[in-house]
């Protein structure tokens, strides 16, 4: 069991001195400005809703300290419907402004894996307008491509359950 530990603690220190060599060595190498276009699926609180997914547009800086810091925003589009009871349906649309941290865990010149938090306010038109505050968290995001890039997400909130996107690094 002791050599059991030692061999575990062994390959974690040896993943984190990579992985901080990493940062290290291609800190000029890595785009410190992302910009990007993603869709997704959107998941509701408590109403059925029927849409055709969320567009959003964001804007990320690479923190010139610690790459595995990004900081930015988002802009959400979500049109759909709210299904109250069928077969009534009140269309609307929600327009939002959200800030955004993500953590990357790998920063590879061509790869980054990564987690991130939105929190944002947003308005929405129709009948059930208003003004409203939402989140997103991302439980697991990659990108792949030097300066064109393609990627996708995993989380949960405006943003969607699954999104797919594709940007640019420069």
């Amino acid at each position: 069991m002791r050599k059991f530990l030692t061999i575990v603690l062994w390959v974690c220190a040896s993943i984190l001195n990579a992985q901080e060599n990493t940062i290290h060595n291609d800190n000029s190498k890595l785009p410190k400005y992302e910009l990007s276009f993603s869709v997704g699926h959107y998941v509701t609180f408590g109403k059925l809703v029927e849409g055709f997914g969320t567009y959003s547009i964001s804007y990320h800086k690479r923190n010139n300290h610690k790459n595995w810091f990004w900081y930015g925003f988002y802009s959400y589009l979500f049109p759909g419907w709210v299904v109250n009871s069928p077969p009534c349906r009140d269309y609307f649309r929600f327009y939002s402004i959200a800030s955004s941290i993500r953590l990357s865990y790998l920063n590879k010149p061509k790869t980054i894996m990564y987690s991130g938090l939105s929190l944002g306010i947003g308005l929405m038109n129709g009948d059930v307008g208003g003004i409203y505050p939402f989140f997103q968290v991302t439980s697991f995001g990659f990108s792949y491509g030097k300066n064109f890039f393609v990627g996708g997400e995993l989380g949960y909130g405006l943003k969607g359950i699954g999104c797919f996107n594709a940007g640019y690094r420069f």
